[in-house]
């Protein structure tokens, strides 16, 4: 901003004087006044230079009026003090202005109406707070640069932070408490240590078009009665949650990117509740939407892909002995080319950045080494009871530290999960446990190297409309007592079963076309019991419906089994073929044939008639009763 639209302190005391005779002609409060105000005192802005007119901000503040807005011009410098500003005030740095507050004080506390900050440094924080339930401090800052602590908005303040940069804050870096309002436009935090944004209470706050990334905790908390609009922002390569939303709070998320979290990206507890629309999530390594406690959740268009990818890891002998280290991330450095961060799994302990010859397989630089030749091993899966980085996916158990699912909905959660793309994820797409009960409906779900949606505890799930292709396990594995209706869906393309019935489940299974799949299409085991009515059966291995369960009900099944030969062959059945793999069944067939066997051996013939020896006899009755075998 330019000091030459602004008055020196000379031309101020003449404004001041002019403002005192009109203020005779026209008493304030009066429709004069009022007039006057709009098209007079607009233009009776005042300003004072630092240190050119006044050594100290706070000096300078002390000389102006209660009104009208001035203009305090801060010269480039580091100005070590903290301030009071309960006046209408902008606070201009005119090049590089680093402001330091004062032991642990923030460096500007806001009390009043009005005050604006650009272009400045802020080290120790900015403070804003109003009176509860009354006008409190209002607060602008832009284009300016927060570090080592935040803003705090405390009563019924109101703040905006616009084109900001806030980083390598020790705590919480933007605080809302009471009935603070905060918006936060085009602001990047970034190496942050705390949370970035956190509201509690009955605050309300508003993000848009923010970036977020490389910070350590949750990014945003939300919590008690708390609001919140995140919009059009982008949140990557955090370690903590991206979103964290608890108590009842209520959080709406839209048009973002979360990327690259090693926690769950969005996380709804307790009574939370909100909406997920719109957004893109990559590459994240936790549960990528985490539903729990009783939230209430509409999650809908977004697309989620590539999540829970397993890291590569690589091995190769150093001075230490034979070293194995996962690639944890990628960089672009033109300066040095340590483009790989390692750490390391066994061999060596810690992280370090490294040069990589990806093509060549060659360490072309690491600390004291160059040009070691390096081989790809087996790269750590989801799937198993220890995921290899600290994590287990134990397929319904969502206790802590699960990790490698794309939506995870447990406890009494209820979400409606509608018209989202789920595509090439490496853990399981939808995880649905405990007493949740979901509504999921026209999502596409695609490539996922685990079930595409796993269902366990007695949760009662709506699964309509749905689209499934070519995942790696199952298109939907049900197991405990789960009781889901699955209706409607398209299966295509599964080598393992599309749909699975197991353990104590009772699923509705109706109206689902599955064709195309290499593997049987429906199989029920345990003593699974669903009914499954009306469905269009292709499968490449017979029977279509491979029965392992003496429970459940069949009704009007259409199967297509098809030969080696390619031709086709379609019947209707009411109730489908059953074939048992329970162990105690198949001794009792083996008992049964070795006694048909046995009689058929020592069958004497007698005088003309057929006898059989007494000690076959008493051996076959206690064969029959040890196997509790019905003649």
């Amino acid at each position: 901003m330019d000091s030459e639209e602004f008055q020196p302190v000379l031309q101020w005391l003449r404004r001041q004087a002019v403002r005192e005779s009109v203020a005779k002609i026209a008493p304030p409060g009066s429709h004069f006044w009022h007039h006057l105000d709009r098209l007079i005192w607009g233009f009776l802005r005042f300003a004072i230079c630092v240190p050119r007119d006044c050594p100290t901000i706070a000096e300078a503040l002390e000389r102006l009026s209660p009104w009208p807005v001035a203009t305090i011009l801060v010269s480039a410098g580091t100005y070590h003090e903290s301030v009071v500003i309960d006046k209408p005030v902008e606070l201009v740095g005119r090049a590089q202005v680093t402001l330091k507050g004062i032991s642990s004080q923030p460096v500007a506390a806001v009390r009043g109406v009005g005050a604006s900050l650009y272009n400045l440094s802020l080290e120790g924080g900015v403070e804003v707070e109003g009176a509860e339930g009354a006008e409190g401090g209002r607060l602008l800052l832009k284009d300016c640069a927060l570090s080592l602590q935040g803003v705090t908005a405390k009563g019924s303040a109101r703040a905006t932070l616009q084109d900001c940069a806030v980083t390598c804050c020790q705590r919480t870096a933007c605080i809302l408490r009471d009935e603070a309002v905060v918006k936060l436009n085009r602001c990047s935090f970034e190496s942050n240590l705390g949370v970035c944004i956190s509201a509690r209470e009955r605050a309300s706050v508003t993000t848009c078009e923010c970036t977020l990334q490389r910070n350590a905790a949750p990014v945003m908390q939300f919590r008690d009665d708390a609001t919140a609009e995140v919009r059009s922002s982008c949140l990557r390569s955090n370690k903590g949650c991206g979103v964290l939303i608890r108590g009842k709070a209520k959080a709406s998320i839209e048009s973002c990117e979360l990327r690259g979290h090693k926690m769950a990206a969005v996380s709804f507890q307790h009574s939370a509740s909100g909406t997920l629309r719109g957004n893109v999530m990559q590459e994240n390594d936790g549960a990528v939407v985490l539903l729990s406690g009783e939230a209430s959740v509409l999650v809908e268009n977004n697309t989620l892909t590539n999540n829970g990818k397993s890291a590569p890891v690589i091995e190769f002998r150093s001075a230490s002995g034979t070293v194995r280290a996962k690639v944890a991330g990628k960089r672009e450095d033109s300066q040095n080319q340590l483009t790989h961060k390692l750490a390391y799994i066994s061999g060596q302990t810690g992280e370090e950045w490294v040069d990589v010859d990806e093509q060549g397989k060659i360490l072309r630089n690491k600390t004291g080494e160059t040009n070691i030749p390096y081989t790809l091993q087996q790269p750590m899966r989801a799937g198993h009871a220890d995921d290899g980085e600290g994590g287990t996916l134990n397929g319904a158990s969502l206790a802590r530290g699960t990790r490698r699912c794309v939506i995870a909905v447990r406890d009494t959660a209820q979400a409606t999960i509608r018209d989202n793309q789920i595509e090439k994820n490496d853990g399981y797409g939808i995880l649905i446990s405990e007493q949740a009960f979901p509504i999921v409906e026209r999502n596409r779900l695609s490539a996922c190297r685990c079930a595409a949606i796993h269902m366990d505890g007695s949760s009662s799930a709506k699964i309509v409309e749905n689209s499934f292709y070519d995942n790696h396990a199952a298109g939907i594995d049900v197991r405990g007592e789960a009781s889901p209706t699955i209706e409607d869906n398209t299966f295509r393309g599964h080598k393992l079963p599309a749909i699975k019935a197991a353990e104590k489940s009772a699923c509705v299974i109706r109206g689902n076309r599955l064709s195309e799949n290499p593997g049987h299409a429906l199989v029920v085991s345990d003593s699974a019991r669903p009914h499954v009515e009306r469905n269009f059966m292709e499968a490449g291995r017979t029977p279509a419906m491979l029965i392992q369960s003496p429970h459940g009900s069949y009704l009007a099944n259409e199967e297509v089994e098809r030969s080696s030969a390619g031709q086709s062959r379609s019947k209707r059945r009411w109730e489908p073929d059953t074939e048992s793999t329970d162990p105690a069944q198949h001794d009792k067939k083996v008992a049964k044939a070795y006694i048909l066997l046995l009689s058929i051996y020592f069958f004497i013939l007698i005088d003309g008639q057929l006898v059989i020896p007494n000690v076959l006899l008493d051996g076959c009755i206690n064969i029959l009763l040890y196997y509790h075998i019905v003649i």
